[in-house]
């Protein structure tokens, strides 16, 4: 498998592959259903002697248009690498103007997709819209595809346990702390990467000392405690991790941090990645912390008997 590839594409660009197998989106979260589209561009582009390739957006259509960055499933550099580890061989970088989203939705079939990118195949999914306000659609694509002789793939919805695969679904579920289900409609775990940095020093002082985490742009489960796998230096850990505002001493600041089981070693300034395996409970205010200690000691047994049974 090649490096890949990664093309900020601008008006004026002409590729130097003549067989692109080509499909098109945000991909956040790249799902069950994102995954069965990249294995299937992949396998036609087999077929055809032709190059796999995705067309992606970044920054996100709304910091464009909106000018804010919403939370995502998935950070941009973490797609690339996850999209590259199903045999893509390039990724088109598109939407960093207001321009590129002012094309009509027939502009972009012939200019963008034919002339530019030398597309004869795309693969999409049955709701993909396409063009100035989301104008075109399925059928123009299929129209345009048999005039100007690329062909056209559209994949239906895929479900899991009566639930339909889509980035939507696992934010809410993320946003409501189902982070089990979540993962389960991503093919992987849920997760977010950030930078140690030097917390309070109160985990230490109770015997749990935790690692605080320093994190941006990834959306975030609500407060409370979760089992959660660490990824630290490349070797994987258990551990449990607490999300929210230490109620118990009153602190009022966010934070987000992790006891990491069976581990010793100064990793501040290091960035790890936090999995999420499991919701225990969600925040608790205790009257002594004795309580509190009491609590953990609960929640890092019930960690590990989950930890176990993985």
């Amino acid at each position: 498998m090649g490096k890949l590839e990664i093309v900020n594409w601008e008006e004026g660009y002409q590729s130097l592959l003549k067989k692109t197998v080509l499909t098109i989106g945000n991909f956040d979260g790249i799902h069950l259903g994102h995954q069965a589209i990249l294995k299937d561009v992949v396998k036609k582009a087999g077929e055809v002697s032709g190059t796999p390739a995705v067309m992606t957006f970044n920054p996100h259509p709304q910091k464009i248009f909106r000018e804010i960055d919403p939370p995502i499933i998935v950070k941009f550099e973490e797609r690339l690498k996850i999209i590259e580890s199903f045999g893509i061989s390039v990724t088109y970088v598109v939407g960093r103007s207001k321009d590129f989203y002012r094309m009509s939705a027939e502009e972009f079939i012939e200019d963008v997709m034919v002339k530019s990118l030398s597309v004869i195949h795309i693969i999409v999914g049955n709701d993909f819209t396409l063009g100035k306000d989301r104008t075109g659609g399925i059928e123009l694509l299929e129209k345009m595809g048999a005039k100007l002789g690329f062909g056209v793939d559209v994949q239906d919805d895929i479900t899991m346990g009566g639930v339909l695969v889509k980035s939507t679904t696992i934010r809410n579920l993320i946003v409501a702390g189902k982070v089990y289900r979540a993962s389960l409609l991503m093919g992987r775990r849920f997760a977010i990467k950030g930078s140690v940095t030097t917390g309070a020093g109160r985990g230490k002082d109770l015997g749990f000392p935790t690692a605080n985490i320093v994190f941006e742009g990834n959306l975030i489960p609500p407060d409370g405690v979760y089992v959660v796998h660490v990824m630290v230096s490349g070797k994987q850990y258990g551990g449990v991790s607490n999300l929210g505002k230490n109620p118990t001493f009153g602190d009022g600041k966010f934070v987000f941090e992790v006891h990491i089981f069976d581990f010793e070693g100064d990793i501040y300034g290091e960035e790890i990645e936090v999995s999420f395996v499991a919701r225990i409970r969600g925040e608790e205010k205790f009257k002594e912390v004795s309580e509190l200690v009491d609590r953990i000691n609960r929640d890092i047994a019930f960690a590990k008997g989950i930890l176990t049974g993985l």
